[in-house]
């Protein structure tokens, strides 16, 4: 098929006077090119036909092996109404995603440094350390490109964890393929598309003010300082095990949290209510961390002992962030004041008392917490050293 000029006249198009006839690419066909002039049409004839000439040219050259593979992969993509072309685009998209990735391994160690220098705190850094282990010893040998969404929602819904702990790899890991997706080691964060699992509201566990009582006469040193600081002043766990006896400021009767010790890396004031204050003068001349070395082995050993019926005539169950808890109950109900509650937890909304620490207590209840004070008669457990 060849490429032919003639005249063209339409009264609808009185400007067009010439046509160019041309085979389309497929060869199966003929096209049309109008044009104004005939120059205009012998150019555009000119390059259609040096077009087709090197088209041919190309095309000998392909062996009959090339043609029958090309026939053999254009039939399977046509099952999924796909190209050549498609799937050549893809794949050279990937080999150009790769070229430029890095293996997993390396890059945590990148990435972990990044937040280093970013400011962020120990714990968080901690955190993303042990939970990214985890991803590392599955997919370190891998480049960060090849991770796709249903690799690594696989791999966090097999995790043997509750569904609150895999939302929480999921943020990690998402954290961190942002980091490679904005220094172009992969096309895309894979994580985004995850969804977060459901995760059933839990029950608000608090201690009774009997309970309270019992475990910080049972306790002495730093864990019983620990115990009343998370009690009645309400700290996170985290937060009261960074503390210092310098963060307590004896004179305006507050604890002073500085920006490396609170979670939300802020300075943080909570005031001190006055049974807190007779529990922690004892230690008034102490300095140094308030928790001493091998705090957390000598607590877990508390929290077995005071919880043991054989050792305990009332043993105490052990509440998970059961003192925050017991602290935002009590609280709102003795001061009646959302917004102070939020404030003391180091919360900017109020909503998040009602949501995840408010448990119902009496007005006795709530009297009796603040009430609780040290007594001349302990019963101190002893925990190994």
């Amino acid at each position: 098929m060849s490429v032919t000029i003639k005249p063209y006249s339409d009264s609808k198009k009185p400007h067009l006077k010439f046509v160019v006839h041309y085979p389309s690419e497929k060869g199966t066909a003929r096209k049309r090119g109008f044009f104004k002039t005939k120059q205009a049409a012998k150019d555009f004839a000119n390059e259609k036909e040096i077009e087709f000439k090197n088209v041919g040219t190309a095309a000998s050259a392909l062996t009959d092996a090339l043609k029958m593979e090309a026939l053999r992969c254009n039939r399977e993509l046509a099952l999924y109404h796909r190209t050549l072309t498609d799937a050549v685009t893809y794949y050279v998209d990937y080999l150009k995603a790769t070229e430029k990735s890095e293996h997993i391994n390396k890059l945590l160690i990148d990435f972990h440094e990044s937040m280093e220098i970013a400011g962020k705190s120990a714990a968080y850094l901690n955190d993303l350390k042990s939970r990214l282990r985890k991803f590392e010893n599955a997919f370190g040998d891998r480049y960060a490109s090849e991770i796709t969404t249903r690799l690594a929602e696989d791999w966090i819904f097999q995790l043997k964890v509750g569904n609150l702990s895999k939302n929480h790899y999921r943020r990690v890991l998402s954290a961190f393929f942002s980091y490679c997706e904005r220094l172009g080691y992969c096309a895309h964060n894979p994580i985004t598309k995850i969804p977060k699992v459901k995760v059933k509201p839990s029950t608000t566990e608090i201690f009774t003010p009997t309970e309270m009582q019992k475990m910080l006469s049972a306790s002495d040193g730093d864990i019983r300082a620990y115990l009343a600081i998370c009690a009645f002043a309400g700290l996170r766990d985290a937060e009261a095990k960074r503390l210092e006896w310098k963060n307590i400021r004896w004179e305006s009767e507050k604890i002073d949290l500085s920006k490396a010790q609170t979670k939300t890396a802020q300075r943080r004031l909570v005031n001190m209510e006055s049974n807190l204050i007779e529990w922690l003068t004892p230690y008034r001349l102490e300095t140094g961390p308030i928790c001493k070395p091998n705090f957390i082995k000598r607590l877990n050993n508390f929290k077995k002992l005071i919880a043991n019926p054989k050792k305990q005539k009332y043993p105490v169950s052990w509440k998970k962030n059961g003192l925050r808890h017991s602290f935002a109950s009590y609280h709102l109900e003795y001061c009646q004041d959302a917004g102070k509650t939020a404030l003391e937890l180091g919360h900017n909304d109020s909503g998040i008392v009602f949501k995840h620490y408010r448990e119902f207590v009496s007005k006795t209840d709530a009297k009796k917490w603040w009430n609780i004070a040290p007594t001349k008669k302990n019963n101190l457990i002893k925990i190994a050293k």
